[in-house]
């Protein structure tokens, strides 16, 4: 019998706020833990990430994958659970490598928290993770993006995306199956605000799958980013 097993790894969180009050229905805990995995593509690795954003992430600690799971009102992304490959298709299984990662293909996955989750961003992208975590619309957080009409589920998300030989940061294609605890058939139009490192810039990313029964979403992320889960009021 194979046995299941869940990790979770405790997200950053990044501002001094009370409460994160624009997040919509059942707000989850401030404090959002993830429970990681993800799918990689078997392409080649592109260009590293930006070197003050890299070498931040490299240098700083990561939260391990710790604990079990189940049943805890954060976000989180299952471990040994079948996902697929965001380029082929094909199943793909989530482990946990001896550094307490996430792994599946080339990629292993992490979440930076506290320091790290913002290190080597630029003072206005820091800003607006603050001010989303914080509870401010996101049409006003200064991202760039025209969010009227949206709302977060849950805080902000950093996360680092490794090549899992070298455990350095890549852009590898990866699927995360992100586990959102307020996710519910009844909101409209379910998406992602990502922050992409590479890019520098803030996109919406449409969810490739969306499971309604297990509270996942799909995101298809060519490297690493801050993750803001959010609906259409």
């Amino acid at each position: 019998m194979k046995k299941k097993l869940a990790v979770i790894l405790t997200a950053a969180v990044l501002t001094a706020a009370q409460g994160v009050t624009a997040f919509a229905v059942t707000s989850p805990n401030t404090d959002s833990t993830i429970n990681t995995g993800s799918v990689t593509n078997n392409g080649d690795n592109q260009d590293p990430e930006p070197p003050g954003r890299e070498n931040a992430q490299q240098n700083s600690k990561s939260s391990p994958i710790s604990g079990a799971a189940v049943g805890t009102d954060n976000v989180r992304i299952n471990a040994d659970v079948t996902t697929t490959n965001a380029a082929s298709g094909a199943a793909q299984n989530v482990t946990v490598n001896e550094r307490g990662q996430a792994v599946i293909g080339d990629a292993a996955l992490e979440i930076a928290t506290g320091e790290a989750a913002t290190a080597g961003l630029p003072n206005d992208v820091t800003n607006s993770i603050n001010a989303i975590n914080g509870g401010q619309a996101l049409n006003t957080a200064g991202t760039g993006v025209d969010a009227t009409g949206y709302a977060a589920l849950t805080q902000s998300n950093a996360i680092v995306i490794k090549d899992a030989q070298t455990n350095q940061v890549s852009r590898i294609t990866t699927r995360m199956p992100l586990y959102v605890p307020n996710l519910t058939a009844s909101l409209q139009d379910v998406r992602a605000l990502v922050y992409f490192n590479d890019t520098g810039r803030w996109e919406w990313v449409i969810p490739s799958q969306i499971d309604y029964a297990s509270k996942t979403i799909y995101l298809d992320l060519p490297g690493s980013c801050t993750v803001v889960p959010v609906h259409r009021v």
